[in-house]
């Protein structure tokens, strides 16, 4: 039984998760980030909660251009426009011949319903 989320795989010796970087939301003006005051300080989160934490936005005022925040595990399957990277424990580990889920390894876009009908049928342009 695969206890994993879509986040994540656990398949193998390596562990694969999905990481999200919300600075690049408020720099990119997402249309899914919040933000609120509470105490003086104002904190922003997902609404399609890629992320579930709320983080306080006076780091990323202060220095705008760096990523302050690093990266955070994603908790649900990213949105097209998350500036998402792979995260691997164990990297050292990893052989593409012995991993058990290769499909994880690449960009959830590219597994889009679009893409795999593409995949499976081909481009339309081809000769059968």
């Amino acid at each position: 039984m695969d206890r994993c989320k879509p986040t994540e795989c656990q398949r193998c010796g390596v562990i694969c998760e999905w990481v999200v970087h919300p600075a690049s939301c408020l720099r990119e003006g997402c249309r899914y980030a919040y933000s609120y005051e509470l105490d003086g300080s104002t904190y922003f989160g997902c609404i399609a909660k890629v992320f579930s934490v709320e983080i306080d936005t006076d780091s990323f005022t202060r220095q705008p251009r760096r990523d302050v925040y690093g990266a955070i595990k994603a908790q649900r399957p990213p949105r097209p426009e998350c500036d998402i990277e792979l995260e691997q424990a164990y990297r050292a580990k990893y052989s593409w011949q012995e991993c058990a889920n290769p499909t994880f390894l690449q960009h959830p876009d590219e597994y889009a319903p679009a893409a795999i009908r593409l995949m499976v049928n081909g481009s339309p342009n081809r000769r059968r």
